[in-house]
């Protein structure tokens, strides 16, 4: 079911982004994230990585994000931090006005988790930091 939804995202993401190439706009940053949130679906640890596997969800009636610059992530489990670090190229993403993006992270080196494969529940949650580009 999971694979229905995440392939479902992914081809509603790309028809919407040839939609919007052809509508085309002026690219705008914001330095907040209150309209935008992002979502941990799984958790997959072995001992020299942590990828978390997760959704963008774009609250806004009319922003579109295209990328995230000076990203900073960290995932918790019940307010207790996992992991987290600071992603320094910018990571492109396109995710639609009231829409929904699939996107992973991957940590890499020394961390306290035990290893295997973990869904999310609602006790997981992302706090991130970042500048949004977006156009609309």
């Amino acid at each position: 079911m999971k694979k229905y939804l995440r392939d479902k995202g992914i081809a509603v993401a790309l028809v919407l982004c040839c939609f919007l190439g052809m509508l085309g706009g002026a690219l705008a940053e914001d330095d907040t994230v209150s309209w935008l949130r992002y979502v941990p679906i799984s958790v997959e640890v072995s001992q020299e990585r942590v990828l978390i596997e997760g959704a963008f969800v774009n609250l806004s009636g009319e922003k579109n994000v295209v990328e995230l610059t000076n990203l900073d992530l960290k995932l918790y489990l019940g307010g207790e931090y996992l992991v987290g670090g600071t992603f320094d190229t910018p990571v492109e993403v396109y995710v639609p006005t009231m829409g929904v993006c699939m996107h992973s992270f991957e940590f890499l080196g020394e961390h306290d988790l035990n290893a295997g494969y973990y869904d999310c529940t609602d006790d997981f949650y992302v706090v991130f930091d970042a500048t949004i580009s977006y156009r609309g």
